[in-house]
C-alpha cells in the first residue's frame, strides 16, 4: 500500500464520508477532522476482525 496525501473522493464516497462522520461525533456539535472518520473505521475493522 503507498503513502497518499489526499484522496480523491468520487460523489458516492463523500456521501458515505458524511453518514459515517454523523456515526462518529460524540455530540451533535461535533465537527471531528476528516482524518477521524477513517481512523474510526479502520479501529472498528481491525477490532472486529480480532473478536471472530
Amino acid at each position: 500500500m503507498t503513502k497518499r496525501t489526499s484522496l480523491m473522493l468520487t460523489d458516492e464516497r463523500q456521501l458515505l464520508l458524511g453518514r459515517a462522520t454523523g456515526i462518529v461525533v460524540s455530540v451533535p456539535d461535533d465537527d471531528p477532522p476528516m482524518s477521524a472518520v477513517p481512523g474510526a473505521a479502520l479501529t472498528h475493522l481491525v477490532e472486529s476482525r480480532e473478536n471472530l
